[in-house]
């Protein structure tokens, strides 16, 4: 079973493209915190969204913005720093992103968040999959 269910905060804006046919696909870094105290780290994810879910995700999320994905692991890749350390990230294919809120909270008010919460909501009802 390969099911991944991560929340963490973005680390850029939103990448949008079409592939050769006109299927969209976002993608974005996410940062997912781990363990705690001294142990406490962060883990940085390559999420690849597709269809209309990319689209709502391009237009309503940016860096800094809080989301919950749920998913599957698709790639992992490995590669040396230039200072030499070994490092890995790995990728996840979104089936759903949830909007949970953007760090700067105070960007905009209750009201206009869950505006903003059901828009994305009716679009993505609405959307044919």
């Amino acid at each position: 079973m390969n099911i991944v269910a991560v929340t963490g905060y973005l680390g850029q804006d939103v990448s949008l493209r079409y592939t050769p046919d006109g299927q969209a696909v976002a993608n974005f870094s996410l940062a997912v915190k781990t363990g705690w105290g001294e142990n406490e780290g962060t883990i940085w994810l390559r999420i690849t969204v597709w269809g209309r879910r990319a689209e709502v995700c391009n237009e309503y999320l940016a860096k800094g913005s809080q989301v919950a994905v749920d998913g599957r692991l698709t790639k992992l890749y490995l590669y040396q720093t230039q200072s030499g350390e070994h490092r890995a990230s790995l990728e996840v294919t979104a089936n759903n992103v949830t909007f949970l809120g953007r760090r700067d909270e105070d960007c905009r008010d209750d009201g206009e968040q869950e505006a903003v919460r059901g828009r994305v909501t009716e679009e993505l009802n609405d959307a044919p999959f």
